[in-house]
């Protein structure tokens, strides 16, 4: 079976490496990245669709500002070139009845593969809106949708024949939370560690300020450990980023 954690954090690494890499690269050298797992061609497909989605681009701000008017929640989202064409695609996507969800969703259970998409369309339009709250306008939208659509794919994949009585749409509304909240909670932690040692960097330049001598020579260790509290290793490493940056 499929471990969707590892699989995950994979797929992230993967989008990381397209972003920078000097070349571009090949769909058989992205999959290469997966060849331990068991990819059936339909996550093999939605892997490199989602690997050769362009990043979003930066809003700009309007040169005046405009009247406020009620808007949809898919008009107040974040709308970078490629992100309005997706969400006019979505806008354009049917609108299914309960009883006709319900139905799909028993076809699932007995293994029909064929309902996979037309569930994963269905739900778009509910992605963006989980998508929107969960976020808070912290992230980027679009990359919490994409997320969020991997996880609704991941659990449709893994219930298709199943033939378990579990409410699917309980399953599926979990499923795409729980891909949300990890991905923001994974970019939170970076944003926290980086805003950590930024006050660790001003604390220890006005450590160096205040205890130098009348020669303008540093400090001590135990002198600057003592004022800024940090131990006399994790000091030497916050100094040694502050000497990378000045040297650059």
């Amino acid at each position: 079976m499929l471990n969707q954690n590892v699989f995950m954090e994979t797929l992230r690494e993967v989008k990381e490496i397209v972003r920078t890499a000097a070349e571009p690269l090949s769909k058989e050298e992205m999959l290469s990245y997966f060849s331990e797992m068991d990819l059936s061609e339909e996550q093999k497909n939605m892997v490199i669709n989602y690997l050769l989605t362009p990043e979003e681009e930066p809003a700009s701000a309007p040169e005046e500002p405009e009247e406020e008017s009620e808007k949809t929640a898919f008009e107040e989202v974040e709308e970078s070139k490629v992100f309005k064409m997706f969400m006019e695609e979505v806008e354009g996507l049917k609108d299914y009845k309960p009883e006709e969800l319900s139905m799909m969703y028993i076809k699932l259970l007995q293994g029909d593969k064929g309902v996979i998409t037309l569930i994963s369309e269905a739900w778009m339009k509910r992605v963006i809106e989980i998508a929107r709250k969960e976020n808070a306008n912290r992230f980027s939208l679009e990359d919490i949708i994409q997320e969020g659509n991997m996880g609704l794919f991941l659990k449709l994949t893994e219930l298709c024949g199943s033939k378990v009585a579990v409410n699917v749409e309980e399953e599926l509304l979990e499923a795409v939370k729980a891909s949300m909240k990890a991905y923001i909670s994974e970019i939170a932690g970076e944003d926290d560690n980086e805003q950590a040692v930024v006050g660790k960097v001003n604390l220890i330049n006005e450590a160096i300020k205040f205890l130098q001598g009348p020669n303008g020579e540093r400090p001590s260790m135990k002198a600057m450990s003592d004022y800024t509290g940090l131990d006399e290793d994790e000091l030497q490493e916050i100094l040694d980023i502050i000497e990378k940056a000045d040297k650059k």
